[in-house]
């Protein structure tokens, strides 16, 4: 029997459907927002270590049966691309990976200066864990190497890698 009263369903029909789809309903409500900063490895780009991290904000509108969506946005002036971009996800208990896409790239130039492009930024790999009592996630994000078109020069971006770390925004 299902009962709707307002805009929330009934407490015994979400126990209910708990109990029946247990393993595919995350015990963290993840949608709202998530404010955090990512570290490049040292090991992979040395040139950016110098770089301070870079902040960014993360808002996840929709999440159903382990997968989830959303948007992001990254601080520029800390070292970040621009623009408004998109998350896709899944979750599996305390395990969280995500693919982020933002819209514009941004490169180290020649003498050493952050240029930003026109052009797509590779999709970005996270993968990581949840703290669900602290409402936290940490873990790692890897570029693959990849090239791009810009202004009618290819240029190439290593493989690169680091850390992550998000909070959810109360």
């Amino acid at each position: 029997m299902v009962r709707q009263f307002g805009l929330g369903w009934d407490k015994d029909y979400l126990s209910m459907f708990k109990k029946f789809f247990g393993k595919y309903v995350n015990t963290i409500d993840l949608k709202g927002g998530w404010n955090g900063k990512f570290a490049f490895n040292p090991m992979d780009y040395p040139e950016m270590v110098s770089r301070k991290k870079v902040g960014f904000t993360i808002r996840i509108t929709s999440c159903w049966f382990g997968r989830f969506k959303g948007f992001v946005e990254e601080d520029g002036e800390s070292g970040g691309a621009y623009g408004v971009g998109r998350i896709n996800g899944k979750v599996k208990g305390t395990k969280i990976a995500f693919v982020k896409r933002m819209p514009y790239s941004h490169f180290t130039n020649e003498y050493g200066f952050l240029e930003h492009t026109d052009e797509p930024h590779p999709p970005l790999i996270y993968e990581g864990s949840i703290d669900i009592k602290k409402l936290e996630i940490s873990g790692t994000w890897l570029l693959t190497e990849s090239s791009a078109l810009v202004e009618g020069t290819i240029v190439s971006s290593p493989r690169l890698s680091g850390t992550l770390f998000m909070k959810k925004s109360k």
